[in-house]
């Protein structure tokens, strides 16, 4: 008897060793990856009908509110009001039916409580009146694609199945929040959420993956919270770190904004800005009607709610804040009193913003691995001079120096591109900042060297610096040549217009 027990006891022994080994392994090769996401991919709903919550947000789901809005508008609008009146018109009831849900109080709360951005009324999940019993479990990659309800939270699917490969789609994790809030309680969010995730999985760290207004959000969380330690590896692609000179354009100049019509089709279409750029030589109208919408657009809307988005106002770039703050209190857009609550959030936002490197240093000190992944080459939508993605400045997404589009810096070393336009030598991560050139922003997933790079980091043994060069090359498949575009292009333009004629003729 005495020896089958210490039989036992031995094999207990044994199979606790290799469970606890064979755990170990597993936890080691499956951290959880956290994603934050970009801007326009937070899911909002307005709860005011607890049976049926209707979703507010994304941006995805205004578009499809917005074609429903046009379709409303007959073609014969346009010929008795005037292109201008019509413009102003659609304007109006786009603002009102799209965005007044939206729309927040001075202080930065938003005006309608039951605007909420957790996961709502999905099987087998019920929120209390606050949510704050929110489990990491509906937020994974695997639980939200198993609800079809809830799809639009996922977003960037390649990305989630390349890590599903690795980690399991049960091991990815989705953060979902109120994108008009600011990096001051984004910070706070992710930490509480990286807890949670933590708790639910067991793990002792985890990865993130941030991606425009996501990186923006890594980076406020490595600057208030990065001391834990609880983070391994973290990625920032195209991160809006240091803002956006679009939101310090809109905030200091709120009349004569332009958008180039080129811009806007290489951003919306993938056409090449050449195409557009001839054609839009002989489509000035098409511009000045673009250029009247958004002037109107700003002009009436801005100070009309707009302006206490505290989100808008932590992309403002630093160099910008200070002249835009002082121009909007000058002219009514923000009023020193009404607005003091937010004013004060997004100025401990810009304080933090304009030492983001210590922020990351700390992060670096308590054993995390910071990555920043960005592009070059294109103009960026209102500053035509500047080296970008389309959207975010080179120098606000890395801390780089770059000369403006068409020009180079004017001197070598090993820290400048091989074509001389920009130089790391003053990146926040100047050993670990991979800059792309040629990306447009928000489109990584197409790009084979950006995956492969997201991959190894995350996933290798070995050290990606020695895979990779600082300033890759935009390694696409075969994309559609010129010609090929501009007929896609042009088909697809026309069928918009015949569509447009048989809507305007019901």
């Amino acid at each position: 008897m005495k020896k089958l027990l210490a039989l036992l006891m031995a094999l207990i022994m044994m199979l606790s060793v290799v469970s606890t080994f064979a755990l170990a392994m597993d936890n080691e090769r499956k951290t959880p990856i956290v994603l934050l996401r970009g801007y326009g991919t937070s899911v909002l709903y307005d709860c005011t009908d607890v049976e049926n919550p209707e979703m507010v947000w994304p941006i995805a789901n205004v578009g499809k509110k917005l074609e429903n809005i046009i379709k409303n508008y007959r073609l014969g609008s346009v010929l008795i009001l005037g292109e201008n009146c019509f413009m102003k018109a659609l304007i109006n009831v786009a603002v009102e039916q799209l965005f007044a849900p939206l729309a927040l109080n001075p202080d930065g709360t938003s005006k309608n409580p039951n605007i909420k951005a957790y996961p709502y009324n999905i099987n087998g999940y019920e929120l209390d009146v606050e949510g704050d019993n929110a489990s990491p479990m509906y937020y994974t990659y695997e639980y939200l694609k198993n609800h079809s309800e809830y799809s639009k939270v996922i977003t960037k699917e390649t990305l989630c199945d390349q890590f599903a490969a690795e980690v399991g789609a049960d091991n990815i994790f989705i953060f979902n929040y109120d994108l008009r809030m600011g990096q001051v309680e984004y910070a706070d969010a992710v930490d509480e959420f990286i807890s949670d995730v933590l708790d639910y999985t067991g793990a002792s760290k985890v990865d993130i993956f941030g991606t425009s207004h996501g990186g923006q959000q890594t980076a406020s969380y490595f600057y208030f919270h990065g001391d834990k330690g609880v983070v391994r590896k973290a990625i920032m692609e195209a991160p809006a770190v240091g803002g956006t000179s679009l939101a310090g354009e809109l905030f200091l100049k709120q009349e004569d904004i332009t958008l180039p019509l080129s811009s806007i089709a290489y951003f919306l279409n993938d056409i090449d800005p050449q195409i557009i750029i001839t054609i839009s030589k002989y489509l000035t109208w098409g511009q000045k009607l673009l250029d009247n919408a958004v002037d109107y657009l700003v002009t009436k809307y801005l100070d009309d709610g707009f302006a206490n988005v505290l989100s808008l106002w932590d992309f403002v770039p630093c160099d910008y804040y200070d002249e835009a703050m002082k121009h909007c209190l000058a002219v009514g857009t923000l009023d020193s009193e009404k607005n003091a609550a937010l004013i004060a959030k997004t100025e401990k936002w810009h304080a933090a913003m304009a030492d983001i490197k210590s922020g990351f240093d700390r992060a670096k000190a308590a054993g995390t691995e910071c990555y920043i992944i960005a592009n070059y080459g294109t103009p960026e939508l209102l500053n035509q001079n500047s080296q970008s993605d389309l959207v975010i400045d080179i120098k606000n997404a890395t801390g780089a120096t770059a000369a403006p589009i068409g020009q180079k810096l004017g001197y070598d070393g090993p820290t400048v591109s091989s074509d001389g336009i920009v130089d790391t030598a003053t990146c926040w991560l100047p050993d670990t900042t991979y800059i792309i050139k040629g990306g447009i922003h928000g489109k990584f997933e197409k790009d084979t060297y950006c995956m492969g790079l997201i991959n190894d980091i995350f996933f290798s043994e070995e050290p990606v610096a020695n895979s990779y060069e600082q300033y890759g090359t935009l390694n696409e498949e075969k994309q559609p040549s010129i010609i090929e575009k501009a007929f896609a292009s042009i088909g697809d333009s026309l069928n918009r217009i015949m569509g447009v004629f048989k809507i305007g003729s019901r």
